[in-house]
């Protein structure tokens, strides 16, 4: 499917109804709103098929001109695994320069596939956060209100309507110990880009 990724804030409506495909949901006023708020980054871009119908958006916001901030991404179902929040994120640090990538998740697909741009990439279960992170975790809590690794019922509830498993049984293990879903936590992510 040929797609291209273009800098442009989408439709409100077309957002949320991939947002709510996102999370396996249903469009609610609730939602609507959410996305609306979260569509106010300094970097938002909308992918699109080659019909110009949104296939998803990812949503960034730079802070101390090296920290990009994933305030959100969302995909259709259809393009998802092909690649394409890699090359958002790319595309977003060729624009701004960051070294630094910062996200607050409940899913554990979304740590494992930002994790794969990063050098040092913290919370893992394989490591300790390096202290190259630490000054860059102290600068996104305070920016997010948010306490690292994990900041407890943050949401009020799970996001997802179908909680997103990883494959790899210790990772989700892990993540499950981490991150209480049903309580609404949310992980704070952080890493050094490649």
């Amino acid at each position: 499917m040929a797609l291209s990724i273009v800098q442009k804030c989408p439709n409100i409506l077309e957002a949320s109804a991939v947002t709510a495909n996102g999370f396996s949901r249903e469009v609610t006023k609730k939602l609507t709103q959410d996305v609306k708020n979260h569509l106010e980054g300094d970097l938002v871009f909308s992918i699109l098929d080659k019909e110009g119908i949104l296939k998803g958006f990812a949503i960034f916001q730079v802070w101390n001109k090296n920290i990009l901030y994933l305030h959100g991404i969302q995909l259709l179902e259809d393009i998802r695994g092909q690649g394409i929040a890699k090359e958002c994120i790319l595309l977003a640090k060729g624009k701004t320069g960051a070294n630094f990538i910062a996200l607050r998740t409940q899913s554990p697909i979304m740590w494992a596939s930002v994790q794969k741009l990063c050098n040092n990439w913290t919370p893992s279960p394989r490591k300790e956060t390096d202290d190259e992170i630490r000054d860059v975790i102290r600068i996104v809590e305070a920016k997010t209100s948010t306490t690292f690794p994990v900041h407890r019922s943050r949401y009020g509830d799970g996001l997802y309507g179908k909680k997103p498993v990883h494959s790899d049984s210790l990772i989700q293990g892990w993540w499950d110990d981490l991150c209480k879903m049903e309580r609404g936590d949310a992980v704070l992510c952080i890493g050094s880009l490649n």
